[in-house]
């Protein structure tokens, strides 16, 4: 049971962590074009 719940939160952390990035990304790809 406890196995299940941390996998589920490693997801969600891995999940966050690539939300972060493409918005880091898009966020330095508006700053290029300025």
């Amino acid at each position: 049971m406890s196995k299940i719940c941390l996998h589920a939160t490693e997801i969600q952390r891995r999940e966050q962590q690539t939300q972060q990035t493409v918005t880091i990304q898009a966020y330095l790809k508006t700053l290029s074009v300025v």
